[in-house]
């Protein structure tokens, strides 16, 4: 169970968007279920493949709340009909950025006690100019790889390091 000041839940609770929110609720956690061992590499099941009853992940909007991502990594770019890196992030919250400061992207609307900006907010336009620019104005964001790497397997397209061979559950 986690502990919340009530300021937080009401802050929480006016959250745009929010559909539910049940404080004071206790979870428990059931025990893992039995199965047999199989290699980490074994052959990828069916619905990441081909999907599973019309299901395939086309059109699913997917949001990682990790150490960052490496929008430069492969698996989350496409090229346009001129051979042109697209970003296929729609929007990146980067909550260690101050660039905003610096005219790249925008500030988040969250604040620090002290009214700086968490972060920058970067859109899919201004992540694929960065792309295409001779030098980058967007340092590292994912300094760890965790989050690229979680990124990438709920929606990484296996333009990476695999060529194909690797993609997320809804490429």
């Amino acid at each position: 169970m986690v502990q919340a000041k009530a300021e937080t839940i009401q802050a929480v609770a006016r959250s745009k968007g929010l559909l539910q929110i049940e404080p004071g609720g206790r979870s428990v956690i059931p025990p893992a279920p039995a199965h047999k061992r199989s290699a980490s590499r074994a052959t990828a099941e069916r619905i990441v493949r081909g999907g599973m009853n019309r299901l395939t992940g086309r059109g699913v909007i997917v949001a990682i709340i990790d150490s960052g991502i490496d929008f430069r990594h492969p698996d989350f770019i496409t090229l346009d009909e001129k051979g042109r890196p697209v970003s296929r992030i729609l929007q990146f919250w980067d909550t260690t950025s101050p660039n905003s400061t610096k005219g790249i992207g925008q500030p988040s609307p969250f604040t620090y006690p002290g009214g700086a900006s968490i972060g920058t907010i970067y859109t899919q336009a201004e992540l694929t100019a960065d792309l295409r620019a001779e030098k980058s104005r967007i340092g590292v964001t994912d300094a760890n790889g965790h989050g690229t790497s979680c990124a990438s397997v709920a929606a990484g397209n296996g333009r990476g390091e695999s060529r194909g061979r690797y993609t997320g559950v809804a490429p």
